[in-house]
């Protein structure tokens, strides 16, 4: 017998010689011996283990754009890089501050994420079986797809307050490519589960699991006769929460010039005293149900089953309702 052998051979021959003896007990064996630590299985066998492969590492400088031909089933990701290009994608994350490197730009890492979204791949983990896939990478610009490590810490490394100048940016080279603005704006309240120990999280509804629990309530508008999200903040706090609908009205009048014409939210989004401030700067307000709003005193917070943007116009109340000890008189 050679030292040679592997710790499984060893087991082997002695089990023939009528010693019945484990992997583990010959492993103790050699260790106290003073014998070299010895492979598991003989060489021949671990010849033929079927290992996992090595993706490249992504790195722009190694984009190959060689003309050549390959299947993917991505295809329709490309349909989009025309409009990408003609909204200056580029030039818009340079201007933001966007975070990037040499080996993945900016660029490259929006294209990512943003290749995910269009595909329905919700989360990076799930991307992991598609990086070896060319398709994806060249819709990124880079020679490999990243990985999922690399897709979570480009978002973590995004500064929050770069991202309303690049809403602005995004929204002022939609118009300029022909999108008009719309008038008629959809607000709502989605909360994103949040499963860390951060103390300053906050516990909010859940609509799909009809529960609250710790989350980043972010405030989401869209636009409804364009069809595109035109605002977003994901930094909302309860104690203000009830203000956003005034914030996002006066961040459009000072970007565009002119007040939202229509706004339509849930009613218990605001308060009496900020519809008042609304229908005083002639926006008409509409819900997506009926009205069960609370006084200015408290706060509001989202409910129960409350209208996502898809079917905020599925119904949408316009009863008379006044609330003079708040000087509100309009549709509810």
């Amino acid at each position: 017998m050679s030292i040679t052998d592997s710790k499984m051979s060893i087991a082997g021959i002695l089990k023939d010689e009528g010693i019945d003896v484990s992997v583990s007990t010959v492993a103790n064996v050699l260790r106290r011996a003073g014998r070299e630590r010895l492979t598991c299985r003989p060489a021949h066998l671990m010849a033929d283990i079927v290992r996992p492969d090595v993706a490249e590492m992504s790195d722009v400088r190694k984009l190959d754009l060689t003309p050549r031909r390959f299947r993917t089933p991505f295809g329709g990701l490309f349909l989009f890089l025309p409009v990408l290009e003609t909204l200056g994608l580029d030039t818009l994350l340079a201007d933001a501050g966007m975070p990037g490197s040499r080996m993945i730009p900016a660029a490259a890492a929006f294209r990512t994420l943003l290749a995910l979204k269009l595909w329905g791949i919700g989360r990076p983990s799930l991307a992991m079986p598609e990086v070896f896939d060319q398709g994806l990478a060249l819709f990124a610009g880079l020679n490999a797809f990243p990985r999922r490590a690399t897709l979570t810490e480009s978002s973590c490394r995004i500064d929050p307050r770069s991202l309303p100048g690049l809403m602005r940016s995004w929204s002022d080279a939609s118009h300029d490519a022909g999108i008009p603005r719309g008038t008629s704006f959809d607000l709502d309240f989605q909360t994103i589960p949040y499963h860390g120990d951060d103390a300053l999280a906050e516990k909010h509804h859940v609509s799909k699991r009809s529960r609250r629990q710790k989350g980043i309530l972010a405030f989401i508008v869209r636009d409804d006769e364009a069809r595109l999200f035109c605002h977003v903040n994901a930094t909302v706090r309860k104690a203000t929460q009830s203000d956003e609908n005034l914030r996002f009205a006066e961040d459009w009048k000072h970007h565009t010039g002119d007040w939202p014409r229509e706004l339509i939210f849930d009613s218990t989004l605001t308060t009496y005293a900020n519809l008042a401030k609304l229908t005083d700067d002639g926006i008409t307000v509409s819900f997506g149900r009926a009205p069960t709003i609370r006084s200015s005193s408290r706060t509001a917070s989202p409910k129960r089953n409350a209208p996502s943007h898809g079917s905020a116009r599925l119904g949408i109340f316009r009863q008379r309702c006044t609330s003079p000890s708040h000087g509100y008189q309009g549709c509810c």
